[in-house]
């Protein structure tokens, strides 16, 4: 066990804990009203399944987020979503989807942003951008959302970056 919540509730983490998060740091970035979330990933270090980057329960598999976890703020506009890849994905995976979340883990919409036809491996080949045609794409959420990969299958190559865009909503 290497994440855990400390009695005052501060994330504690040491070993591959801190690099297994979603393989980079994620950010965003802000022009005016409109936001960006980058969220780097290297699918050779990730296993097949949900990509979370806490392990909120303390035993031993990542399976959720914290409240400084990168999210999608409740009462935003998505705009857009895709991939866009820098090395070609290889062998064993089959398809790499991008879904939202609550903090907790429980799935709003596992493929919301990007689907896995959309990230289907053959698609994801170096200097490609894949846009992302999940339900979500293009509507306005009601509470906050975190985001999530989800991979099929074990790649043993891949290096991308999810980018989310969405507008907060503006006062008249």
């Amino acid at each position: 066990m290497s994440s855990w919540y400390n009695a005052d509730g501060l994330n504690i983490e040491f070993g591959r804990t801190n690099t297994r998060k979603s393989n980079r740091p994620q950010y965003v970035k802000s022009f005016g009203a409109t936001h960006e979330i980058h969220i780097p990933f290297d699918l050779s270090e990730l296993a097949a399944g949900t990509a979370f980057p806490v392990d909120r329960d303390n035993d031993g598999t990542t399976d959720g987020f914290h409240t400084g976890s990168v999210s999608i703020p409740d009462q935003a506009f998505i705009e857009s979503a895709a991939i866009y890849m820098t090395d070609t994905a290889a062998a064993g995976g089959t398809s790499l989807a991008v879904g939202l979340y609550q903090e907790d883990g429980t799935a709003i919409d596992a493929d919301g942003l990007v689907t896995a036809a959309n990230g289907a491996t053959a698609n994801l080949t170096a200097n490609a951008k894949v846009s992302g045609s999940g339900a979500d794409v293009g509507t306005g959420v009601t509470e906050r959302n975190f985001i999530a990969l989800v991979v099929a299958g074990t790649f043993t190559a891949g290096i991308g970056t999810v980018v989310v865009k969405y507008t907060l909503p503006q006062s008249v």
